[in-house]
């Protein structure tokens, strides 16, 4: 995130940490980046992930980047296997984050 000009809302000390919902509430992100590789292959649409994450904030309380249209879905398998291609992934991250602040 911060070679994409961003900065993790989670600033924990764990390398993968677990974050319960309310505690997401407590962090509010500005952007939500959701890793679904498989989406296609479940036929899950996007519209569906977003869903859940409205759905998750009706429960636990307002989250704005649900709110405010945010929830950034990357579905590419190169997003969750390590290796020289994650640097499309950071490229993609990028190329939200420069979408947003123009």
């Amino acid at each position: 995130l911060k070679y994409a000009g961003a900065e993790n809302a989670f600033q924990g000390s764990q390398a993968y940490p677990k974050i319960s919902a309310e505690g997401l509430v407590r962090l509010q992100p500005d952007f939500i980046f959701d890793l679904v590789p498989d989406r296609n292959d479940k036929g899950i649409s996007r519209e569906k992930v977003i869903q859940q994450w409205s759905e998750l904030a009706d429960v636990v309380g307002s989250l704005d980047a649900v709110r405010k249209n945010r929830v950034i879905i990357f579905d590419q398998d190169y997003c969750v296997i390590p290796g020289p291609r994650q640097i499309l992934l950071l490229e993609d991250i990028s190329r939200v984050l420069q979408g947003w602040n123009e």
